[in-house]
């Protein structure tokens, strides 16, 4: 049983799947807690779940707009729900506006086309802690979560109606140096 979300101390609509209940419920939650920066979405433009995995895509041709900040961090707050080892998030999102730092971003993953993108997001994760509790399984427990939040973090940007790619192509040892990324990190994407 799914309980009556409130936003704005007024009920919400009672015609919403459960997936929707969900989420608002948890979105109520977020209002609530210290990350008080977000916002319930209107239900009537979000997109179901269903919906954001047909029409997610890789683009390589973007418009040359600003991309709002709250919906990026809304997008990264869905990626870092889990799941996680033994509920220990370890990944780290680094996001990129410079259009030099694009550029050569750009450069270092030889992919001309990442230059057209307004921002980037790299996420990043630190397998030290992992590997301590798991010892040599953490490398691979990192891989996998790493993968799950990065493919949410699409699904998130989809439903929000921002297109992605997601770019596993470039020069680490370059990227880290860049921007100043800690050498013990390993670039997910």
């Amino acid at each position: 049983i799914f309980p009556q979300p409130q936003i704005g101390g007024k009920c919400a609509q009672t015609n919403v799947n459960k997936f929707e209940w969900y989420w608002l419920v948890k979105c109520e939650i977020i209002l609530t807690s210290h990350r008080q920066f977000f916002i319930v979405p209107n239900l009537k433009t979000k997109m179901d779940i269903d919906s954001a995995i047909r029409l997610r895509k890789s683009v390589r041709n973007f418009q040359n707009r600003r991309v709002d900040w709250r919906t990026i961090l809304e997008a990264i707050d869905g990626a870092i729900q889990g799941p996680f080892a033994g509920n220990n998030n370890n990944l780290r999102f680094l996001i990129v506006e410079n259009k030099e730092s694009i550029k050569k971003i750009s450069e270092h993953c030889e992919q001309a086309w990442i230059a057209e993108s307004p921002l980037l997001i790299l996420v990043c994760s630190d397998d030290a802690y992992l590997e301590e509790i798991y010892g040599e399984r953490g490398r691979v427990y990192s891989r996998q979560q790493s993968g799950a939040a990065i493919q949410t973090l699409i699904l998130n940007l989809t439903s929000q109606g921002i297109d992605s790619c997601w770019v596993g192509s470039y020069s680490d040892n370059a990227l880290k140096k860049e921007l100043d990324i800690p050498s013990d990190f390993q670039i997910e994407a």
